[in-house]
């Protein structure tokens, strides 16, 4: 059984029945394009915007004066409190990083950055493929291994030890 994205893009071979893993992905038939550092490129601005302690209403009106500026591209974060560490009021990553891909037209619309340890790597996979397809191509995001261990003992997740999460955000990696 082959699980194919919305655009075919990470292909991922799933053992019928199976809960998927990374390690079932066949990675050796297909290549991610990775974009060319080229001197002579014009510097990109964005805007890294915070999805707490305020509405989805909000953030739109602001995504959308922001792309009518000269920014390249928004970004949101993965988090479940704000900035401060005390506030849960946090707006859900993949389901705003989606709002603001169907909310611009122009901007590459990202994540700095996803925590791998927050979700399983093939369901992260199959939803940044989605947004890429709902906003034309147009998605970015980061992964990191997580650093913050309040975040995880809130949601009942066990923080692991580092090597653990780095091996974990691997295992993101190559789905």
């Amino acid at each position: 059984m082959v699980c194919q994205p919305v655009d075919d893009t990470i292909p991922t071979k799933l053992h019928h029945g199976s809960v998927p893993t990374c390690h079932d992905a066949d990675v050796t038939d297909h290549t991610l394009p990775v974009p060319a550092l080229v001197a002579g490129q014009p510097v990109r601005f964005g805007v890294h915007t915070g999805p707490s302690n305020t509405t989805t209403s909000e953030l739109i009106a602001l995504w959308q004066r922001i792309e009518s500026g000269p920014f390249d591209w928004i970004s949101i974060w993965d988090h479940f409190y704000a900035a401060d560490g005390t506030s849960p009021t946090n707006l859900e990553a993949i389901a705003i990083h989606t709002a603001l891909a169907m909310s611009t037209q122009r901007v590459r619309v990202g994540s700095l950055v996803y925590c791998a340890a927050y979700r399983h790597p093939a369901v992260l996979a199959k939803a940044m493929a989605t947004i890429d397809h709902l906003s034309g191509g147009r998605c970015e995001f980061g992964l990191g291994a997580g650093w913050a261990g309040f975040e995880f003992d809130a949601y009942g997740m066990e923080f692991h030890r580092v090597g653990q999460r780095l091996d974990v955000m691997e295992e993101s990696l190559r789905c």
